[in-house]
């Protein structure tokens, strides 16, 4: 007979001595999964119900569990992608939680945050396409320690190289964070030099764009008027000339 589980051939080592673990239909499971029934199907009641209804309500946890999980999978696996070292720390998971529904991780490491607002280890060091994430998960106790910086108020990357490990340096809204890498540093401090100065061109065109727009509806207007005859030619034409200037 094999469990009707995990299909799992019953033997004396992997069959439950104690309690009554068989169905209505005579089928059995093995140790395994019967304490992975006992934790996952409360009050589970072998001799009310049959095999198929147990199975039924395993594969119902199962499917719900797979779906609950998806968002911390699909993010683990994008991390792996980026950088598989560090798949498995524990920020990962209050990651999910930090990030807003349209930002992108784009690069990770792990780090130590030597200054800033708390006295932060060995944690999560994360780049998107807003902001500088370092997140701090203690192997003891509760919650989480993490700051932030927007690549909008970074006004300075610098970078010290040493034996054993590199230390980007940081100034953000004025203040100076230093986080140490053991490996990777240089290539991270370029991205971050190179997102904020992507934050910077387009926060520097955004203005223009408007000026350009309000200009060439004035220049539609005045068109309008000259059509109407409230402007004659030469009119249309100097004013159209004054406004073409502050583009």
């Amino acid at each position: 007979m094999n469990c009707f589980i995990c299909n799992t051939e019953l033997k004396s080592l992997n069959t439950p001595l104690f309690g009554a673990t068989t169905t209505i239909d005579n089928q059995k499971v093995c140790t395994k999964c019967h304490r992975n029934l006992a934790l996952k199907i409360p009050n589970i009641k072998y001799g009310k119900s049959s095999s198929e209804e147990i199975k039924s309500k395993y594969d119902a946890y199962l499917k719900k569990k797979e779906s609950d999980n998806k968002p911390l999978n699909d993010l683990k696996q994008k991390i792996s992608k980026i950088n598989p070292s560090i798949v498995h720390k524990r920020e990962i998971k209050e990651l999910l939680n930090i990030l807003t529904p349209n930002e992108i991780v784009e690069k990770a490491d792990s780090g130590y945050l030597k200054e800033g607002k708390g006295s932060t280890g060995n944690g999560l060091l994360v780049a998107t396409n807003y902001r500088l994430i370092f997140i701090d998960k203690p192997m003891l106790g509760f919650g989480i320690k993490m700051e932030d910086f927007p690549y909008k108020n970074i006004s300075s990357v610098t970078l010290d190289t040493g034996f054993l490990k590199s230390v980007i340096k940081i100034i953000c809204s004025g203040n100076t964070a230093e986080i140490n890498l053991i490996s990777g540093a240089k290539e991270f401090s370029e991205f971050i030099r190179r997102k904020t100065f992507e934050v910077d061109n387009q926060t520097n065109k955004q203005p223009n764009i408007i000026v350009e727009d309000n200009i060439l509806e004035k220049i539609e207007k005045l068109a309008v008027l000259k059509e109407k005859g409230i402007l004659t030619e030469e009119e249309f034409i100097s004013q159209k000339a004054k406004l073409l200037e502050k583009l």
